[in-house]
């Protein structure tokens, strides 16, 4: 028992002696790279973003781009030691609770392609510098009060699917799913879609039902002061209460924006 102790702690630091000069393992399961701590599955191979280790707790860079991958040197290729030298990929799948609480960025930037499949409990909260947060197109699920920033303006989805929101019903019927923001409280925030995705958007669970500022990219050559030079097909009405702009039967708003 004691040599197979004494083996594990070995192996451990000829992981982290032989790491890339960017990667430091941190414990077992924990490692940094690029600045972002991951915690890591070995046996999966599967990274989630984790909360900075660092003494201040928070990451204070100012841009921060999430990788598709990260790469650690492992092994210290020792004949007989049962331990070979090579690299590990793991892919990076989630954002973890809490991951970015505090954080001081002015950007969140995901690699393409993203493999984030899952965001959770407080992953973007208390961030005072970030206005608009773009998600990628790999997301599927976003957990309760996943996205909690006071200072956003507007959330983009790239995904033509809605990610799955986890709800959870308050005492008067209300409920608040990935986050505790809305149109009544922050009526400066806009949710952004694909084009064509809009309907999908507007029926899924914690979107079109909590939400009242839903839009869709405009496609191309839909910008406001392309849609009202073009006269002979063009004319103002009132539609819903507000001034509107038909073209060829499309509706867009005064931002050129297509309404439904």
């Amino acid at each position: 028992m004691k040599k197979t102790f004494l083996f594990l702690f070995a192996a451990l630091l000829m992981a982290a002696g032989n790491a890339t000069a960017d990667t430091q393992a941190v414990s077992s399961s924990l490692l940094r790279c690029d600045g972002l701590f991951y915690d890591c599955n070995i046996s999966t191979q599967f990274a989630e973003l984790a909360p900075s280790q660092t003494p201040k707790g928070i990451y204070t860079t100012t841009e921060i781009v999430i990788p598709t991958t990260i790469n650690v040197s492992i092994g210290g290729g020792q004949t007989g030691s049962g331990m070979q030298q090579g690299e590990v990929t793991y892919t990076v799948i989630s954002i973890g609770a809490q991951a970015f609480a505090g954080a001081t960025a002015t950007s969140i930037t995901f690699a393409e392609p993203s493999n984030i499949a899952t965001i959770r409990t407080q992953a973007f909260s208390n961030m005072p510098n970030l206005t608009k947060l773009v998600l990628p197109a790999s997301l599927t699920t976003l957990e309760l009060s996943s996205i909690i920033l006071p200072g956003l303006t507007e959330i983009e989805f790239l995904g033509a699917t809605p990610p799955a929101c986890e709800l959870s019903d308050a005492d008067n019927g209300a409920y608040n799913p990935w986050t505790t923001l809305e149109a009544s409280t922050s009526p400066d925030i806009t949710i952004t879609v694909p084009e064509g995705a809009l309907a999908a958007y507007q029926d899924a669970p914690g979107f079109g039902d909590y939400f009242t500022c839903l839009r869709r990219d405009p496609g191309p050559g839909t910008g406001c002061s392309d849609i009202q030079a073009d006269m002979p097909r063009v004319q103002k009405i009132m539609r819903n209460g507000r001034i509107c702009i038909l073209r060829d039967g499309t509706y867009y708003d005064l931002q050129g924006q297509i309404t439904e």
